[in-house]
Order: structure tokens, then sequence, then C-alpha cells
């Protein structure tokens, strides 16, 4: 538990580093064709890129832990809001997942354990080391 606590930070960290370290501009993807220096440096202000990096690090933080996730670049709505409107969706697709592997997976552990050394044992075993050293996206 208390390592959780650098792992966060550290995960946070590289985060905001990664985002301001990627080309490009995001005040660009935001303003119109044609814009003008005024309107540039008023949105550059209104997302906080014009002040110190850790001014914005510590900007960032103090947003995260109150909860504050900030806005979408493309639909401008509240990340959290977003994050809440999809999670009955994820939710019922973890627990079905979880169903299926449950109806599939018991029986199977039955069954190798019921009949050790068999081909059985030997499949199941080499279907649990596949699945377990699979990347998750590839499953996906």
């Amino acid at each position: 538990m208390v390592q959780m606590v650098p792992v966060l930070f550290g995960v946070l960290l590289l985060v905001f580093s990664i985002t301001h370290i990627i080309p490009g501009d995001p005040v660009l993807l935001l303003l119109d064709v044609r814009y003008t220096e005024r309107e540039y440096k008023e949105m550059q202000a209104a997302l906080g890129l014009d002040r110190p990096l850790h001014e914005q690090f510590y900007s960032h933080l103090k947003g995260v832990l109150s909860g504050n996730l900030g806005k979408s670049i493309r639909t401008r709505q509240p990340v959290t809001e977003m994050i809440f409107q999809r999670f009955p969706a994820t939710f019922v697709l973890a627990v079905a997942a979880m169903f299926i592997v449950a109806l599939v997976s018991i029986p199977v552990g039955v069954l190798a354990a019921l009949k050790q050394n068999s081909k059985w044992d030997y499949l199941s075993m080499m279907g649990s080391e596949i699945g377990i050293s699979m990347p998750i996206f590839w499953l996906g």
C-alpha cells in the first residue's frame, strides 16, 4: 500500500511528461484555421500552457487529486463525466467476461484435476500458460 503512492505519482509524472514531449501544439487543435495571435494567446492562457512546467504539473496534480481530470479536447466535456457515462457498459462487459471465463475455466480445471497427466491436463496447462503470457490487447 505504501508503494502505491510513489508509483501513482510516477505514472502521473510520466503521463504529464509524455503529453508535453510529443510533437504538436494542443492550442492549434482547438483553434479555427484562421486564428489571430490574440486568440492563440487567450487559448494558451485558458489551457494554462503559458505557465512554467512545474506550475502546470502542480495544477494537474491538484486537479487529479480532487477528481477533476480536465476537459476533453474533442467534446469539451469534463473527462470525469465522460468516464461515468461509459462506466455502465464497461461494467456489464467486465461482468460478462468474468462469467464466461468462470463457465469455461472451472470445468476445464476440474477435468484436468480429475485426469492428471492426461492430454486434458497438459492441454489445460498449455492453454492457461498461453492465456497468461498473451498481451491483453490481443484478446480484445
